[in-house]
């Protein structure tokens, strides 16, 4: 099997020149261009995909960290996700945090160490903007669901549970009920606390 430097060595130029041609650079000769093509069909040379892909920091793979898929609204968020990803030729690795915020930051690391393109989060540490900040600085898409971080305008995808609360309470004010309680998780997140100001006011 040919190798990038057997493509080298019969157009006669650089290995570096070949990876330049290959990976689309501008700064090649029209020249050069010409004989590393020629080389490549002369010697059926096929680039290794990952590689490529490494080169282009494109590994084609998405990280999706939740507290758990027992909850049917996280285990239906991941479906409709993966979904979505594999028709766009991603793949969705599934990671779970247990709603414990070391597991999530050694699954940030472990997102970070594997180059994957983008994250997709519902995390349970709001209160950390650092991380996601160096998630950010490392060239991965960010993209929190459910759960917000205050203060920081990260992209963020999440139901309207203030209307869902204020109608469902609205309703049942209505229907003549008198004691109406409410349940949920910690209001540190974002969904929790909206479910609660909307309680409280309805």
């Amino acid at each position: 099997m040919p190798t990038i430097k057997d493509v080298a060595k019969l157009a006669g130029v650089s290995h570096g020149t070949v990876s330049n041609v290959l990976n689309g650079s501008k700064a090649v000769s029209l020249d050069k261009v010409k004989r590393v093509e020629h080389a490549i069909k002369v010697l059926g040379y096929q680039p290794h995909a990952t590689a490529r892909s490494l080169k282009k920091s494109k590994t084609m793979s998405i990280g999706v960290v939740l507290p758990n898929i027992t909850d049917a609204t996280f285990s239906q968020l991941f479906t409709g996700i993966e979904r979505t990803l594999s028709e766009k030729q991603y793949t969705a690795s599934l990671y779970i945090t247990s709603e414990i915020a070391a597991n999530e930051n050694k699954i940030f690391e472990q997102i970070r160490s594997q180059r994957m393109d983008g994250v997709i989060v519902a995390t349970c540490q709001p209160q950390n903007k650092k991380i996601f900040d160096e998630l950010l600085k490392a060239g991965i898409k960010l993209v929190l669901i459910e759960r917000n971080i205050e203060d920081k305008d990260y992209n963020f995808v999440g139901f309207n549970n203030y209307k869902v609360i204020h109608d469902t309470v609205c309703q049942l004010i209505s229907d003549g009920y008198k004691t109406i309680a409410i349940v949920t998780g910690p209001k540190e997140y974002s969904s929790e606390k909206m479910c609660i100001e909307s309680y409280s006011s309805a």
